[in-house]
C-alpha cells in the first residue's frame, strides 16, 4: 500500500519536529518522500500529489538531478535505509533546498558539501 500525503507529512514531522508545514525544508522533505514512495521523479505527478506549486517542485527536481540523486526515471534513496538513514535523508533534503551539494564517490558513498553562495 502506497502512503498517502498525510502519512508522508507525519513522517517528515517525526524526522524533524521543529519543521512547520509552510517551511521550505518541510516541503522539500515531503517532495522527496513522495517522489521516492509514490510518484517517481516526475514534476507534474509530484505537484499533483503534494498540491505544491509546479515551480517549487521543478526547482527541487533540478537540484536533485544536478546532484545525480534523481534521473529521468530513477530516484536514489537506498542510502536512506542504512545505518545513517535519517541523517542521509535530511542531507538530501538540504540538497533539495539548495544549501548542500552532493556527489557519489568512486567508493559508491555519497559525499556532501556546502553549496557556494551565488
Amino acid at each position: 500500500m502506497k502512503p498517502d500525503l498525510d502519512a508522508i507529512k507525519e513522517q517528515v514531522q517525526i524526522f524533524d519536529p521543529g519543521l512547520k508545514p509552510d517551511d521550505y525544508a518541510f516541503q522539500a522533505a515531503v517532495i522527496l518522500m513522495a517522489a521516492a514512495s509514490v510518484t517517481g521523479p516526475y514534476v507534474e505527478r509530484i505537484s499533483c500529489f503534494t498540491k505544491y506549486h509546479p515551480t517549487l517542485v521543478a526547482e527541487i527536481s533540478q537540484r536533485m538531478r544536478e546532484a545525480g540523486l534523481w534521473t529521468d526515471d530513477w530516484i536514489e534513496y537506498q542510502h536512506w535505509c542504512g545505518e545513517l538513514g535519517d541523517l542521509s535523508f535530511m542531507m538530501d533534503v538540504m540538497v533539495a533546498e539548495g544549501s548542500l551539494m552532493a556527489r557519489r564517490g568512486e567508493d559508491g558513498k555519497w559525499g556532501y558539501w556546502i553549496r557556494p553562495l551565488q
